[in-house]
């Protein structure tokens, strides 16, 4: 059963803009501190390809726990015009939790090459419930017990010359 649903209207699309903008402010305000603060990333910010403070608050936690768990992941955060949250990465996932997340409203696509994109539209524009969301997606995964691989997308290469 796939109860993903696509938000459309305009006001919801206003509503989530709005979110965003604001969000996209703190993250520019918290980078710029970091960068003059400690410019030297970690091993995770490393992988990752990027500060954490860059990830988009609501999907902080959920992508350091998939990266804990062993998941790549390579981007994260709104998507199609604001109304949706994804996270996609070089990972896939066993049939029965794809399953299980689509019980949970969860759009899970897959490449022949292993990419996977993990979707959602929220009910409402709360960050609150949103990073609540992620936490119980992420409740879901099961651990790869490894540690997970390089993002490699270009960004995330660039980001690894620059602080290296």
């Amino acid at each position: 059963m796939n109860t993903y649903i696509h938000i459309s209207t305009l006001s919801d699309q206003k509503k989530y803009s709005t979110l965003k903008k604001s969000i996209d402010g703190k993250r520019l305000i918290a980078l710029k501190k970091r960068e003059r603060i400690n410019p030297h990333p970690n091993k995770v910010e490393s992988r990752l390809g990027v500060f954490i403070e860059e990830l988009e608050p609501q999907v902080r936690q959920a992508v350091l726990e998939m990266n804990r768990k062993g998941y790549s992941t390579d981007l994260s955060g709104f998507v199609n015009d604001c109304c949706d949250q994804m996270i996609e990465g070089d990972f896939q996932l066993p049939e029965e939790i794809i399953n299980k997340l689509s019980l949970l409203g969860i759009k899970v696509e897959s490449n022949p090459s292993r990419y996977t994109r993990l979707q959602f539209s929220p009910k409402e524009a709360d960050i609150g419930k949103i990073k609540k969301q992620w936490k119980n997606i992420v409740s879901l995964l099961p651990s790869r017990d490894k540690i997970a691989d390089f993002s490699m997308t270009k960004r995330s290469r660039e980001f690894r010359i620059k602080y290296s």
